[in-house]
Order: structure tokens, then C-alpha cells, then sequence
């Protein structure tokens, strides 16, 4: 059954040309909204993603942005609104990681702290930054940060990674409490996933250890409760840990 609070909705979903950020643009089109799809560099994937949202009868569009960049973010949200109309729903979803042992402190430098927060903190931010003015204008609008159950267990690919998982948990809060009340902001902590994030970000030898004994999510579940949370009007500062219970210490099996 769609939520009709989604439908025919303006949705940006960034970092959504694969894993994660496109199911959730595809779940959104299957409640009705109309999507468009961020990517950095992945062009030929992206549209492949807008074909196939498209094909359920709703418009979409591919914008370029690195969520990083002011300018280039400032310029995602313009043609958004100018081509689909004022962005009334934001899943801030692009991140990034660099893989470094926690052990390995060294092996952790400055610009890898400025690149990993820059994008999965920073980029938020200036996401939320820019569709706000849009969503005012609109009367409402509905945000949803992707943060990672790291910030609860303090374990992941690095220690810059793992924090920058943890500031998203206080800017979701933090925007919930100094946004208008018409505008919601909420975020999920999934587990690991089995998306190209494990072939971009690590190593094979650490990828094929996490696919055999890590508690896997699986990546639709998290796209469900995110778009969930967007059009759920009670949900507002909440943190949806969506990982099995693995941050909660809980055990559980691989079938």
C-alpha cells in the first residue's frame, strides 16, 4: 500500500546512481514520488537508475554534484527545483571511507580526516542547506541523513569514518531542533551492507572476511525504513538503528 504522504513529491536522493542510495530512489518512486538522482561520477549508472524509475510512470532526472563542494551542491538543488519542481524530500545518502585498521594510527592522516568528514558530514549539511529555502517555500519537507550503526558500536572501516558516522547522529538532532517544525529531519544506522561500497572502500582479503562472518543487512530493509521515516509526520530527531540488532549486542545467524 503507497503512503500517499509521498506521492507526487519532489525527492533528491544523493549518491544514488547504486547500493544503498538507489533502492531508496527506487522505493521512492514505488510510493509515487518523482526522484532525482545525485551522482558524483557515475553517470552511466545513474541513468540507468532514472530509466528504470521512469519505467513506474514517474518523472526523474540525473544531477551531477559533489555534495562536498557549496557551489556544486547549490547548483544540484537549483536544477531540481527548476526541472521537477521545489525539493520537498532529501535523502542525504552519499558517503565516502577509506579503510585503515583501528589499531593503525598512523596510518591516518589529515586529509583523510578533511576528505571522510568533508563528504559524510559537511555534505550533509550542505545538502540540508540548500533544500531547506525549497522546502520553506513548499510549506513542509522531510530529511533523512544516513549514518552508520558505527556510531553506536565505535567499530568500521577507520576511525575518521567512524566519527564522521557519530556527528551525523548530533546534526540529525541538531536540525530537528533549530528547523521549522514543518520540516522533519531523521536519520538510519545500518549495518553492513553487501553493496560496491565493500569493493570500492577495502581491501579483498577484508571484503571476503566481512561477507563470510559479518552480520549482513539486507539493503532493502534499510531503504524501506528510510522512506519510512520520510513520511512519517510523528518521526522527528529519531536515529533508526537498522542492523539486526548488532549494535545492541545481539547475536544473530547468517541464513
Amino acid at each position: 500500500m503507497k503512503n500517499t504522504r509521498l506521492t507526487h513529491r519532489v525527492a533528491l536522493v544523493t549518491g544514488a546512481s547504486s547500493g544503498l542510495g538507489r533502492a531508496v530512489a527506487l522505493r521512492l518512486a514505488h510510493e509515487g514520488a518523482h526522484v532525482a538522482v545525485n551522482y558524483n561520477r557515475s553517470e552511466v549508472a545513474a541513468h540507468q537508475v532514472v530509466s528504470a524509475i521512469e519505467a513506474l510512470g514517474v518523472r526523474s532526472i540525473c544531477v551531477q554534484a559533489d555534495v562536498s563542494d557549496p557551489a556544486s551542491v547549490l547548483a544540484m538543488a537549483n536544477a531540481v527545483q527548476d526541472r521537477l519542481g521545489p525539493i520537498e524530500l532529501l535523502v542525504a545518502n552519499a558517503g565516502i571511507t577509506r579503510y585503515v585498521p583501528g589499531r593503525d594510527l598512523g596510518g591516518v592522516t589529515k586529509p583523510m580526516w578533511d576528505t571522510i568528514l568533508g563528504v559524510n558530514v559537511v555534505g550533509s549539511f550542505l545538502c540540508v542547506q540548500a533544500a531547506v529555502p525549497q522546502m520553506e517555500a513548499a510549506g513542509a519537507g522531510s530529511i533523512v541523513l544516513i549514518s552508520s550503526n558505527s556510531a553506536f558500536t565505535a567499530e568500521g572501516s577507520s576511525i575518521p569514518y567512524v566519527v564522521s558516522k557519530a556527528a551525523v547522529v548530533t546534526l540529525t538532532q541538531t536540525l530537528a531542533r533549530v528547523l521549522p517544525s514543518a520540516i522533519r529531519v531523521n536519520a538510519i544506522a545500518p549495518g553492513w551492507m553487501a553493496t560496491r561500497w565493500l569493493d570500492t572502500y577495502f581491501p579483498d582479503n577484508v571484503k571476503e572476511e566481512l561477507l563470510q562472518n559479518a552480520p549482513l543487512t539486507a539493503v532493502d530493509d534499510v531503504a524501506d525504513a528510510a522512506v519510512s521515516l520520510l513520511g512519517n509526520e510523528s518521526a522527528n530527531g529519531a536515529v533508526l538503528v537498522v542492523d539486526g540488532g548488532e549494535a545492541a549486542g545481539r547475536e544473530r545467524s547468517r541464513s
